[in-house]
C-alpha cells in the first residue's frame, strides 16, 4: 500500500496519510479493514480538496 518494504517507514507514512496503523508482535504492519475500504481523510487534507465554485449566471 505504502512501497515500502520496512516496518517503521510504512506506518510513518501511513499516519501521514490520517491512516492509524501500528506494528503487530511479529514486526508486520497492522492496519483494520474499515480503514482500508472507508478512509477518513484528516481536516488537512478535507480543506484541501474541496471544490472551488462559482456562481452560476442565470438568464432574465
Amino acid at each position: 500500500m505504502t512501497g515500502y518494504r520496512r516496518p517503521g517507514k510504512q506506518i510513518e507514512t501511513l499516519k501521514s496519510l490520517g491512516v492509524p496503523a501500528r506494528k503487530r508482535p511479529d514486526n508486520r504492519v497492522l492496519v483494520l479493514r474499515v480503514h482500508c475500504m472507508y478512509p477518513v481523510a484528516s481536516p488537512d487534507r478535507a480543506a484541501a480538496h474541496k471544490p472551488k465554485l462559482k456562481p452560476v449566471p442565470r438568464k432574465k
